[in-house]
């Protein structure tokens, strides 16, 4: 008979240091008012092998408030069949929570969606994200080489194998994101973002204009392409015209394949060499490279970017 999912919670909260049952109930508060759909379940699952009673359901989801430093295995035992079920499983947790490669990693193997959970005062507030790609993009996470490589690399798998261009767009999008938050210089600061003339697939902010060999550029654009005939001339004209209208600030874009680029759009780069901005062209293979060498990942991107400046 599996152990009711009430006692194990208790026997976790008391041993953590930082959080209380207390601050699990002010979490779930948070959590029902950023979706007012969830609510606390009156009864288990009725999964097997691993029954579950968790914090908050709806519909066809279920969310765990994690509140402890390690997320344990009898609790992704009970989300794993959770999900075998059919269910969209969903982690709630404090942004110190999610600092574990562990947690990020299991979490990332449930397809699990995250929220993000932070004190303001004596009240919690909570963020929700898709997906954990996005969610460790998002709030700049740091995740271990290993890590990076399992998730970037399954994350990449799934774009290429989408049928659907807009899935096929939204999921290479995000392992671009993904992928350029983990250099330490770069903070994610929009995805998908428009304005009232231009769509821009990642906007990145450089901290770090001195150091690393990258342009005096604040601003970092990123521009994903994820068709079956690759990235041409028309997508580095593009990305060109998006660099040179942010007022001077932007001095390094990033046109990302997850197959080819076109010879015609590698001779059309060229034409703009004279200008005062780098563009990086990225295949396939440069992506695929990245994630071989995630432990080296910051200087084999300064190589490329070098590269880039000297053709």
């Amino acid at each position: 008979m599996a152990i009711e999912s009430r006692e194990d919670e208790a026997k976790d909260v008391a041993s953590a240091n930082e959080f209380d049952l207390a601050d699990v109930a002010k979490m779930m508060t948070a959590i029902q008012k950023l979706d007012a759909e969830w609510k606390q379940p009156k009864k288990s699952l009725g999964l097997t092998p691993a029954n579950w009673r968790p914090h908050l359901v709806s519909a066809k989801r279920a969310c765990h408030v994690h509140a402890v430093s390690v997320l344990r295995d009898h609790w992704t035992k009970r989300m794993a069949a959770a999900k075998k079920a059919k269910r969209q499983v969903t982690i709630a947790a404090p942004l110190s929570c999610w600092y574990a490669n562990e947690t990020i990693l299991a979490a990332d193997e449930l397809d699990a969606a995250g929220i993000v959970l932070r004190l303001s005062g004596k009240i919690w507030k909570a963020k929700g994200y898709d997906t954990i790609v996005d969610l460790v993009a998002g709030e700049n996470l740091i995740v271990a080489p290993s890590n990076l490589q399992l998730i970037g690399r399954k994350t990449l798998g799934n774009a290429r194998a989408a049928t659907d261009r807009h899935i096929r767009g939204r999921l290479f999008e995000r392992l671009l994101c993904l992928l350029f938050s983990q250099v330490s210089d770069f903070e994610l600061f929009n995805h998908n973002y428009r304005t009232e003339t231009e769509e821009i697939d990642a906007v990145f902010l450089n901290r770090r204009v001195h150091g690393r060999c990258w342009p005096s550029s604040p601003v970092v654009l990123l521009s994903g392409k994820n068709s079956k005939g690759g990235a041409g001339a028309p997508a580095v004209t593009s990305l060109a015209a998006k660099m040179k209208n942010r007022r001077g600030m932007c001095k390094l874009g990033f046109l990302c394949s997850a197959n080819s680029i076109s010879n015609d759009a590698r001779n059309h780069e060229l034409r703009y060499s004279h200008e005062e901005s780098v563009m990086v062209l990225l295949d396939g293979k440069d992506l695929d490279g990245l994630l071989d060498q995630a432990d080296e990942l910051e200087a084999e991107l300064e190589r490329l970017v070098v590269n880039a400046s000297l053709r």
